[in-house]
This record gives C-alpha cells, structure tokens and sequence, in this order.
C-alpha cells in the first residue's frame, strides 16, 4: 500500500525485494557493486517472520506508518530521525510485511486496489478503458504516478507492459456507501442552485450573450433543478452509481437544450427590456416637457 505513507513506499519495495530472494540473486550474480544492478540491495538486512512479528518490530512498523503519511510532500525530520534515515532506530524493519490500510471505500462499494489504494471507474460516454482516483466525496485527494522514475535498481521499477502505474491517497472519505451516498444527496442538494447559475454563466459567455443568461436558459436550468431533486429524493433505492449515472444523464439533456436556447434566443429577452426601460424614460422626459409648458402658459396667463 504505497498510497498511504512514506514508509510504506519504502517498506514495499524492500519487503518485495526480500520477498523473492533478490539479495542472493544478486550476490550470486556479482552485482553489488553495481548502482544500476544492485543498488545498494546487497546491504538490506531481510528480517524472519518471526522477527517482524515482535512487539518491537510492530510498534515501529505502526509508528513509522502514522508519523510518515504520503499527504505530507516530503517526510518530516521526525519521520527521517526516526524511521527513514539508514541509521535510524526502525530502518531495519522495512523488510517487513507493510500493514494493511483501509482509508476508504469505492463509490461503488468495492475496497480499493491493495497496493495502489485507487478506485476503478470506467468512463463515460462510452470510452474504452478504466479511470483511476479516489472515491468522489473524499476531502482530500492526491494521485501520482509511479511508473518510470530514476529509482535503482533499475528492475525494482520494472513492470508488465506499459499501462500508468497509478498511487492514490485519499483522506476524509465515507466509510460506508450508505454515508457516501447520504453524503452525495446532500452535496447535491445544497449545491444546486449555485451550480446551475455557474452553467448558466459558462454557456452564456461562451455562445457570446452580452446581457448573461436569457430567461428561456433560466428556466430550462429551474426545470433541470426540479428533475434533479426528485431524482435525489431516490437516491436510497438507486445506489450510488445508478444515482450519479442518472444525475449525468439528466445533466447532459438540460446542458443540450440550454445551449440550444443560447443560440436561438439570444439576447432578445434582455434588449426589450432594455428598450422598455429606455421608452419609459422618455414617456416620463415628454410628460416633464407637457407640465413644464402648461407651468409657463398658466404664469402667463
């Protein structure tokens, strides 16, 4: 489980390394003095089973896992004096088997892939092909990738074929689908009407409408909110993923009609009520203008 801390990146590798017997393969083979080849893999101690099981070991490999958390761009001086640095107390126990961590679950119910901590997703609109990332509604969310690099030994990078090689830490996530999909609902909900005026906004200014949105788009919008609302108000008996592909779908027709609506209507609506508002001024300047010449015929007289 690279994704959840700086220890774990590190005790990975060296667990895998020790894992499938690389030191002796590369005694046997002469290569510790090699960078490229041995990378210093001659040197690490790989501990037994036993040895890592003690309170000693397990108390390091807990610590240093809480103390080097992957959101942390580089690992603290604690984290270095402690755990990482060669001499440091808990280095040796790197070997061991890194614990397992559950942060979070998918959107979809299904737990995250071990070693990576990604969800899969596929992708919309009929795309070939899966996305990887944290479940929606976490606070905070890091993906990186993993594949290439400089790190030595060279075949402590290596990997089948040439897909991404995703690391995925996510933080603050529902527990539960059933808090996700609350979760989700609530977000919506409070959210709708302030998102659909920023979709409003975006298509206005790109289909070039001086005046903003016209009121056959805000009404499309307010018929979208209506459709959205009775969807969530479902949501217990969709599930997450029936709930969001619905609520893309319903999203796509309305941001088609609205954009239809751009293009057709234009700024009409808000130039007669700009030509209203400009003749009843001049209604009130000719009406100022009859009073003022009744004032001086009545003096006159």
């Amino acid at each position: 489980p690279k994704h959840s801390s700086h220890w774990n990146v590190l005790s990975s590798v060296v667990h895998c390394v020790c894992r499938e017997g690389m030191v002796s393969h590369v005694r046997d083979h002469h290569c510790c003095d090699s960078m490229a080849y041995g990378g210093g893999v001659c040197g690490l101690a790989c501990l037994s089973e036993a040895e890592c099981n003690t309170q000693e070991a397990q108390t390091c490999i807990q610590r240093c896992h809480r103390m080097c958390p992957a959101f942390d761009t580089t690992p603290s001086r604690e984290c270095m004096e402690t755990c990482l640095r060669r001499d440091a107390p808990c280095r040796n126990y790197t070997s061991c088997r890194p614990p397992p961590v559950h942060t979070h679950i998918c959107d979809d119910g299904r737990w995250p892939e071990a070693s990576s901590g990604c969800c899969a997703t596929n992708r919309t609109g009929g795309q070939p092909g899966v996305i990887y990332g944290c479940p929606k509604l976490c606070e905070e969310q890091q993906i990186h990738r993993m594949d290439g690099g400089r790190s030595i030994p060279w075949w402590s990078r290596w990997q089948p074929g040439n897909q991404v090689v995703a690391q995925c830490s996510c933080r603050d996530c529902p527990e539960t689908t059933v808090e996700g999909l609350s979760k989700f609902g609530r977000t919506v909900e409070e959210s709708i009407w302030d998102n659909g005026q920023i979709m409003l906004v975006d298509i206005a200014r790109r289909e070039g409408l001086q005046y903003g949105p016209n009121r056959a788009m805000q009404e499309l919008m307010a018929e979208r909110n209506d459709e959205i609302l009775k969807l969530s108000a479902n949501r217990d008996t969709l599930g997450f993923v029936a709930y969001d592909r619905a609520l893309g779908g319903i999203n796509r027709h309305y941001t088609g009609l609205i954009v239809e609506a751009a293009q057709n209507m234009g700024d009409d609506e808000y130039v007669e009520v700009r030509q209203g508002a400009q003749g009843r001024e001049e209604d009130r300047a000719f009406i100022g203008l009859i009073a003022g010449a009744c004032t001086v015929v009545i003096v006159a007289t």
